[in-house]
């Protein structure tokens, strides 16, 4: 054993910091040869240096904790006992938190944890100890570039030996990890950070655990990086300053720019967590105008490509590829370059190092992604492209086999389609006017001929997939299918009208039905096709025209629905001076019918005479043609703009009129567009047959047409002096058995009621007085608040139940909204709010009607109509008189759900739904969208708002009574979820209003307990855990 005083000296010389350091490192050798050949023990060692290990002397402290690791890190291959070793590791453990003696600590650490296993290593337990000492003690960037690269040595080193030692650390480990590594800037220290964050993700390579939370803020610190470059200026970004990495003049440094550079894209590749962060970056860097900055981003998205995956690649495919092109242009157009015979890869280019990165990542990409290698090729740049025009028509060729043939492979085909469409916009966008040529003849009139021949192996919707889909690729190619599309639709109609063709109906349909959702869109958002709107619907015009006479036998309804659609969205689409063409057009063909003798005489006089009629009595009879001549004909008045001029006007309005009242809808829905679109009092016109809004009032409110017997014959009645409105007794006086053409008159009203509405006129008080004394027939009319006038003269008999419950759905018409007339789209006024206004006039008057209502019926009636509003009606507009309307609400749900003739299940659901949202709204402030709100109200706790409040608590039983009533709806399983939904929400009343139900919602419960559908079952748990709980609220109080 080595003398003490030997010793002593020895440690005294490495310990004292006026030593020189030939002389600290001589100490160091000797003292370190005497324990590596035995003539020292480490223990030996340890209790010599005891008084340097723990003095209060900071710097004689730090000295002798760093010889003593310096003497470790000498003996890596000297067997130790695993007793020294968990003594040693222990003690630089504690050390990690004496910052005066950091350097020494970190040493002696990575000394010990460094060791080779035959010589004894530092146990799982001991190493966790170090990882959260290190954690918990260390704030690396407020170290020195020594101290702070022996910590990321030593973040290495446990990462790397013990990776299963520190993973369970989680986010401890990411969050440390991330604080150490932030602001970094030593090339040195750079090296070790890039390297702990590609083994730290591997640490973690579950997309969803911990790394997940981290990944934006881990990257956002690697970014700083990216590209790099040394420098010791400052560099700013969007006022930010940029991180520096220092190359300290005349230090030759190992490290090279490239080095970093690669160390870095492994740490951006390293998981592709990073995708939705790192493609990004690297694409915007690619445009930088530094060519460093430009091949790194090659060089990354290269990596990141490989490394990611095709399937989080292919969304960024479009994006990469049209960087690639960027960047190759730029490179082909640098004055140092030059084209040679000699080429690169073929594609003869000379060498140049942008090119060459770009073409690599672009095989990369396409060997990812097979269809979209091919759409890449296709769409390389014509001057550059590195195939030729026989080439890219064979690339087409093969998207259009896939298209025709492997239609079943759905996923290949509809990747098939998505590249024909991209390679089209693209030729087009960028005018490759040899390219469009070929598309044109290899795609576009390819596609078009799918939908005109008789070949049906090709399920027809794909095919009409695909024509749509080509023509959004471009205006052009737009051009050319919307003329295929019309000529087959033309021609499979005339198969129709001549033969009856059943499956020409089928396919017309399913044309026409594209042609309307997916090309009319198209047109009218990207414009420049007025000539083609203008010729469909005239086209259509005149083909009818042509045929004097058809009979469509298969499938008339949904062939003329289709018609009617198509015919709308066009005129609709088109500018004013089309719109009166096609008007006019129409009118033309209409006025030709021997069914319809439109004479200008007949509008010179109001009231028109019974002789002035003779149309009405050929309405009976009329020919299939004349049905489609009449219909159409009101489509195109529908989707006209107000200032579009109709023929003739208080004829048509007397033909629409005559119409409805054979049940003819669409004549009722023009008659509502049309007085919803009329202009006000005069503006001075001189044409004889223009007609102003009160003057269409007057001939729909004072003819009086409504009295109609099945004789065919439309009689006059007496009407009412004031000639402001039409009375009950006009719809009552009919014979008796024939009830149909007064249902057809209520629902022409109806929509005449609507277009009053949404343009907020004052008639609509009329029209809903007269379904207000429809329901009360039976019942007494006198308690009307709005009534004008008197009848003169009572019914004989009271309408029937069909007739009542017709008057109370108006109010759903009324208050709906509509897509096939009276909408923003096809031109409608639109008053804003008229919902709400509509809503708070007439509540007030249907709650007294309800309350004095002697007739059941007449009351079921007010409450179905009452029922109509309330669910039309915003939700913050209900709000707002919730304390009212609870009453009356619980009781239309009641009449509802025990209405087992019309089970009205979309209207008992849609009123539920209105009381789901009085019962879960917080603020006051929601909107109530029927079909959305299922969706969603339920997702919030439940908890009652404050506001409306009150109102469920006084009326907390009628709404239970209610609810456990509904659990049991047979007619539709939502109503039953719903129910169970609200009984949840109703849990969190007060304790001492709803403890006396708790029985009677328990044992309705347990009933949907054993519902057939699941949903219900769940959500019945869910409530009677909620109700089950009540029991012990009070003994929280």
């Amino acid at each position: 054993m080595a003398e003490p005083s030997q010793l002593s000296q020895l440690i005294e010389s490495f310990v004292d910091s006026s030593r020189s350091p030939t002389q600290q490192a001589a100490s160091l050798d000797k003292i370190a040869s005497l324990v590596k050949n035995d003539v020292l023990t480490m223990e030996g060692l340890v209790r010599e240096m005891e008084m340097y290990l723990t003095t209060t002397d900071n710097i004689i402290r730090a000295r002798g904790i760093l010889l003593l690791a310096e003497v470790l890190t000498c003996l890596g291959t000297k067997p130790l006992t695993n007793a020294t070793l968990h003594s040693l590791i222990g003690f630089f453990t504690d050390r990690l938190a004496d910052w005066k003696a950091l350097r020494g600590a970190l040493v002696g650490c990575l000394a010990l944890m460094r060791r080779k296993s035959s010589a004894g290593v530092v146990t799982s337990t001991d190493a966790k100890a170090v990882a959260q000492s290190f954690l918990q003690n260390l704030q690396v960037q407020s170290l020195g570039q020594h101290d702070r690269k022996l910590c990321f040595e030593l973040l290495e080193c446990l990462l790397e030996c013990y990776p299963n030692t520190v993973a369970p650390l989680g986010d401890e480990l990411i969050y440390g990890i991330c604080e150490a590594i932030d602001s970094e800037k030593d090339p040195q220290c750079l090296m070790l950070t890039f390297h702990i964050v590609e083994v730290l993700v591997q640490l973690f390579p579950d997309p969803s655990g911990p790394l997940a939370s981290f990944a934006a803020d881990l990257f956002e610190i690697l970014s700083c990086y990216f590209p790099i470059h040394f420098t010791h200026d400052v560099y700013y970004n969007d006022g930010k300053i940029l991180l520096m990495l220092w190359a300290p003049k005349g230090e030759d440094l190992d490290i090279k720019r490239d080095d970093l550079s690669r160390a870095l894209m492994l740490a951006f590749s390293s998981t592709p967590v990073f995708e939705p962060f790192a493609i990004p970056l690297l694409l915007e860097k690619l445009s930088s105008s530094l060519q460093s900055a430009k091949l790194d981003s090659l060089k990354y998205l290269s990596s990141c490509t490989l490394k990611y995956g095709s399937e989080r690649i292919a969304k960024h495919a479009r994006a990469i590829w049209l960087s690639i092109k960027d960047a190759l242009y730029n490179s082909l157009q640098e004055p140092t370059l030059s084209f040679t015979s000699e080429s690169l890869d073929g594609l003869g280019f000379q060498e140049n190092e942008i090119a060459k990165e770009a073409l690599m990542l672009l095989q990369q990409v396409i060997m990812q992604n097979n269809v979209k290698g091919l759409q890449i090729l296709a769409t390389f740049p014509g001057d550059v492209s590195p195939i030729s025009i026989s080439e890219f028509e064979n690339i087409l060729i093969t998207f259009m086999s896939i298209i025709t043939e492997n239609f079943k492979k759905t996923l290949l085909w509809r990747l098939a389609l998505r590249a024909l469409v991209n390679i089209g916009s693209f030729i087009d966008r960028y005018h490759e006017s040899e390219k469009i040529l070929s598309y044109m003849g290899v795609v576009v009139e390819k596609i078009i001929l799918l939908v005109s021949l008789d070949d049906f192996t090709m399920p027809f919707p794909l095919k009409l997939e695909a024509i749509s889909g080509i023509g959004t690729s471009g205006l052009n190619y737009m051009l050319n299918i919307v003329q295929g599309l019309e000529e087959a639709i033309f021609a499979n109609l005339s198969e129709i009208y001549v033969h009856g063709n059943l499956k020409s109906a089928e396919i017309t349909i399913r044309l026409l039905e594209c042609y309307s959702n997916k090309v009319l869109p198209w047109i009218r958002e990207n414009g420049g096709f007025e000539e083609v709107l203008l010729r469909f619907p005239v086209n259509i015009w005149k083909q009818i025209e042509s045929c004097v006479d058809f009979s469509v036998q298969v499938l008339e309804k949904e062939l003329l629905d289709a018609m009617m659609t198509a015919m709308k969205h066009a005129v609709a689409f088109c500018s004013e001076e089309s719109q009166n063409k096609i008007i006019q057009k129409a009118y033309n063909v209409l006025s030709s019918s021997t069914s319809f003798p439109l004479k200008e005489s007949m509008a010179l006089t109001i009231p028109f005479q019974l002789e002035d009629l003779q149309l009405t009595q050929k309405i009976d009879n009329l020919s299939c043609r004349d049905e489609w001549i009449l219909s159409l004909f009101a489509s195109v008045v529908i989707a006209v703009c107000p200032q579009t001029h109709i023929p003739n006007v208080k004829v048509i309005l007397h033909l629409f009129i005559t119409t409805l009242l054979k049940g003819h809808v669409p004549a009722a829905q023009a008659l509502g567009s049309m007085v919803n679109k009329f202009g006000k009092k005069s503006i001075g016109s001189e044409i004889s047959n223009d007609c102003t809004l009160e003057e269409a009032l007057d001939i729909v409110l004072q003819l009086k047409l409504w009295n109609y017997q099945d004789t065919g014959a439309l009689l006059r009645c007496s009407g009412m002096s004031n000639g402001s409105g039409m009375g009950h007794t006009d719809l009552c006086l009919g014979v008796a058995n024939d009830r149909l053409p007064q249902i057809h008159a209520i629902a022409g009203l109806s929509w005449i009621g609507k277009g009053l509405l949404l343009r907020g006129h004052d008639k609509v008080k009329d029209v809903t007085m007269i379904f207000l004394e429809c329901i009360l027939s039976n019942g007494k009319t006198d308690a009307l608040p709005l009534k004008q006038h008197s009848l003169e003269n009572s019914c004989e008999q009271d309408l029937h139940a069909s007739v009542m419950k017709c008057a109370a759905d108006a109010f759903h018409v009324l208050m709906s909204d509509s897509e096939v007339c009276l909408n923003r789209k096809f031109h409608a006024i639109i008053r804003p709010l008229y919902k709400q206004r509509f809503f708070s006039t007439m509540m007030p008057i249907l709650q007294p009607l309800i309350m004095k209502s002697d007739s059941s019926l007449s009351r079921s009636m007010l409450y179905r109509a009452s029922a109509h509003i309330i669910c039309e009606t915003p939700l913050v507009a209900i709000l707002g008189e919730a304390k009212k309307l609870i009453p009356i609400l619980l009781d239309c749900l009641s009449m509802l759900n025990k209405d087992t003739q019309d089970k009205d299940t979309d209207t008992l659901y849609s009123l539920l739904l209105v009381l789901s949202g009085i019962l879960t709204d917080k603020n006051g402030l929601a909107c109530f969208a029927p079909v959305a709100f299922h969706q969603t109200v339920f997702a919030s706790s439940g908890i009652l708002s404050a506001g409306w409040k009150e109102a469920v608590v006084d009326n907390a039983h009628l709404v239970i009574n209610c609810l456990t009533g509904l659990i049991a709806y047979p007619h539709m399983m939502l109503v039953r979820e719903t129910a169970v939904q609200c009984l949840v929400a109703m849990s969190d009343l007060p304790h001492a209003r709803i403890y006396p139900m708790r029985i009677q919602v328990l044992k309705a419960i347990s009933k949907a307990l054993d519902d057939p559908r699941r949903a219900v079952r769940q959500e019945a748990v869910r409530c009677r855990q909620a109700w089950a709980s009540t029991a012990s609220r009070s003994l929280h109080f």
